[in-house]
Formats: structure tokens, sequence, C-alpha cells
């Protein structure tokens, strides 16, 4: 379960666009090392932004891939803006979770504050830090059978344009 740490200093816990979440038993080349907040199964990054990470991935030759329509969202209430952040948090992080992406990028965040009591909109866009730009692995075993055989498409354009043999 994610919950913003009680500890950190009010820039750090604040979830803003452009945050960025790693899962925690994700493989991070050597080049590629960040200071981040714990937050259960996930890390916060702290300090970067999903470009500066995709920049820093393609020099170690590792990729930062992004499915656009692909969304996790969190909504919550909550008596404080703490608790009501924590609560949406928790579900994008829970949805994400069951997504096969190891990363997350908030995209927005929305603050609305209703008969005393606050209401968070988070919604993210899952991305995947890997070696290859790939977002799985290709399966080594499949061979696509949907092939076509060549010979009647060369053999239908020499009948619909006919070739000079000489002038």
């Amino acid at each position: 379960m994610a919950t913003i740490p009680k500890n950190a200093s009010r820039k750090e816990h604040t979830i803003t666009v452009g945050d960025v979440f790693i899962r925690s038993d994700t493989q991070i080349p050597d080049g590629l090392r960040f200071e981040f907040e714990e937050f259960g199964r996930w890390k916060k990054l702290l300090r970067v932004d999903s470009y500066s990470i995709e920049v820093l991935a393609l020099r170690v030759g590792w990729s930062f891939s992004y499915v656009a329509p692909q969304q996790v969202k969190g909504n919550a209430f909550g008596f404080g803006l703490q608790s009501a952040a924590n609560g949406a948090l928790n579900d994008v992080l829970r949805a994400a979770s069951r997504t096969s992406f190891n990363a997350l990028e908030i995209t927005q965040v929305m603050q609305h504050r209703v008969v005393g009591t606050h209401y968070i909109h988070i919604l993210a866009h899952p991305r995947q830090l890997r070696p290859n730009p790939y977002l799985r692995n290709p399966d080594p075993y499949y061979f696509p059978n949907h092939t076509q055989d060549p010979e009647p498409i060369f053999r239908r354009a020499a009948e619909v344009q006919k070739q000079f043999t000489g002038i």
C-alpha cells in the first residue's frame, strides 16, 4: 500500500504532473541511478521528469517507452488534502500494478473542495523502462504463417504492365 511519508519535506511529498514512479523490483543499469522515495512496492523518482529519464536511458542503451491511449486513474475523497492525495495515489498504484508495465508517469492531477472535503483525481500513463525498445520480449518461436508467396504478385504485375524487351 502506498502512503506518503510524514517526515518528507512539503515539496517532495506532493503529487504533481510529471512525477515518475518505478516498481521497486525493476532492474536498473548502473548508468541510471536516481534519488527516490519509497511508496510500498513503488519508488517515486525525485528531481527528474520523464524527458530526462528518457534521455539518460538512451545514453546507456535503454529505452523509456510510452503508450499514449492506455491510462490509469485514481479518485479519492478525504477530510484533509493529504488523506485524499494518499487515497487517489493508492488507487493509481494499485491499478498500475495490474498492468505489465514497470513505470508510471503522472499526467494530470485535479483537486476540488466539496462541502468541507477534498476530492482528488489523478491520471497517469504507464511507461516501460527496458534495455530494448519493445514493450515485451518477442516470442522466439513465433513464425508468421500468413506470409504470401511473391510469385503471383510478379506474374500479375507482368500481365498488367508489359515490359519492353528492346527498342
